[in-house]
């Protein structure tokens, strides 16, 4: 039984269930079906990127703050964040990845430090 492929149109044999002429077709479908949500996850995960970047130019042992200021200006996005914890004072803590930082909105500065990993038992 000859079929069309969903792609390019051409006939082609094979089983039943086959949609596509070859791997080149297929993928070109397939790729067309994700594109939408791949192009969103990377910009979000650009965006975490640089927030990490900065985070970590900021980071040393001598001073580990940054003013909230200065690092919106060089890009950082405060509404992007890999996860947060409500601690027990009720300060957030927020993670960008590997880079923890709590916002103290009164001085206008960020407090940052790196997140110990627990051990998984």
């Amino acid at each position: 039984m000859k079929k069309r492929c969903f792609v390019c149109g051409e006939s082609f044999r094979g089983r039943s269930d086959k949609k596509f002429c070859s791997a080149y077709c297929r993928s070109s479908y397939h790729n067309r079906i994700y594109a939408r949500e791949d192009r969103e996850m990377r910009r979000i995960n650009n965006i975490l990127r640089r927030n990490r970047r900065l985070l970590l130019s900021h980071l040393s042992d001598q001073r580990p703050s940054a003013n909230l200021m200065r690092l919106v200006e060089q890009g950082f996005r405060t509404d992007y964040c890999t996860g947060y914890t409500l601690m027990d004072s009720g300060r957030v803590q927020y993670r960008c990845y590997e880079v923890c930082y709590e916002v103290n909105e009164t001085e206008q500065t960020v407090v940052l430090s790196k997140a110990v990993a627990l051990a998984r038992t």
